[in-house]
């Protein structure tokens, strides 16, 4: 699903987060060396669950439940 940080059972998404966030926060939501190839290539990436019905049009449009991850 999105990006999420589990801390004691809470959850929480981010909207928005940067590459060096994830390495340093260990969400483990990509390979390490992935993270690392799309940060040095200024590739951003968006995550969401390919599970939820309409999701990839969604993100498509801009709506839904995403999280874009950016270069620091």
């Amino acid at each position: 699903d999105l990006v999420k940080v589990w801390e004691k059972m809470n959850a929480k998404r981010f909207d928005k987060i940067t590459f060096s966030e994830i390495l340093a926060k260990d969400l483990r939501i990509m390979d390490p060396a992935a993270i690392a190839l799309a940060r040095d290539n200024g590739i951003p990436v968006i995550v969401f669950s390919i599970r939820e019905p309409g999701a990839v049009l969604q993100v498509l449009k801009g709506a839904g439940r995403f999280t874009i991850v950016t270069k620091d």
